[in-house]
């Protein structure tokens, strides 16, 4: 049996953890031990390719972005497909390539870091772009990759953008850049694909 490769994951409210790796989706309890096995079967057999984020619905569905195909997978809470975006198939404004974080908004839209594409993508119910954060529209952080994100109560985006001048940064719905972190390799502030909200005071 090959090692787990973990690409993913998210606290569940009942203290448990949620899991991407080898092309499955673990549900652990708050002891570690596996409630929930979902098998994703479609994605590339490469590791690092498969998939970059899951998160659990609201409806006890999921959402996995399957980073080799460029495609967002909504899940129900059998694990079945319900939904496929193929963002190579929606015009958008850069092309995107191995994409990373995703996550389901409120109104059901979808928002989408595109990888090394260095942009964030909105795609509505109807797969049509409704919003987008490019390269262009904060030309200072020198965009080379947008990793995961966190959106903040107030609708603001904290990014996570690998190999870009300015590897984290906070952005509002306006594209006004409320602050950013140079990169910093002494300090550890380098390369990062992934950022997490660790207090709410923040």
């Amino acid at each position: 049996m090959r090692p787990l490769e973990i690409h993913s994951c998210q606290p569940l409210k009942d203290g448990g953890m949620l899991i991407a790796a080898n092309k499955v989706i673990l549900e652990l309890s708050p002891e570690g031990k596996i409630k929930k096995m979902i098998k994703i079967p479609y994605l590339r057999s490469e590791q690092r390719l498969q998939m970059k984020t899951v998160r659990k619905l609201s409806d006890g569905g999921y959402v996995i972005s399957g980073c080799a195909q460029n495609k967002i997978y909504l899940l129900n809470d059998k694990g079945m497909v319900t939904r496929t975006i193929d963002l190579d198939k929606i015009e958008l404004p850069a092309k995107v390539r191995r994409i990373h974080g995703v996550a389901v908004l409120g109104n059901g839209n979808v928002l989408v870091g595109t990888g090394y594409g260095a942009s964030l993508v909105e795609v509505d119910k109807d797969d049509k772009l409704v919003w987008s954060l490019t390269a262009e529209d904060l030309p200072t952080i020198g965009l080379k990759y947008v990793g995961s994100f966190v959106i903040r109560e107030n609708g603001n985006i904290i990014v996570a953008a690998y190999n870009s001048a300015y590897p984290m940064f906070e952005v509002d719905r306006e594209k006004n850049l409320i602050w950013k972190v140079r990169r910093d390799k002494e300090k550890g502030i380098d390369l990062p694909t992934a950022v997490n909200l660790a207090s709410i005071g923040f």
